[in-house]
């Protein structure tokens, strides 16, 4: 990937989901489709300092937003 920066909603473990209801146990990000939209598993990115590598991308709803999965290198 390039370095140029892209505001995403990054999710860690520790974060709460379903209103409070769960804890995340995955490290995702959800971006529109067009911010990222050569993002594929096995790519690298920084979040905040750290290194983390894409297991998985998935389309949410109609295909405009997007949900990548994380594994923390």
């Amino acid at each position: 990937m390039n370095s140029r920066p892209v505001p995403v909603e990054f999710r860690s473990p520790d974060d709460t989901v379903l209103d409070g209801l769960a804890l995340s146990t995955d490290h995702t990000i959800r971006y529109p489709a067009s911010w990222l939209p050569d993002l594929a598993a096995g790519q690298s990115l920084r979040i905040g300092g750290v290194s983390y590598r894409v297991r998985d991308v998935r389309s949410v709803g109609d295909g405009s937003e997007r949900r990548a999965l994380l594994t923390r290198t």
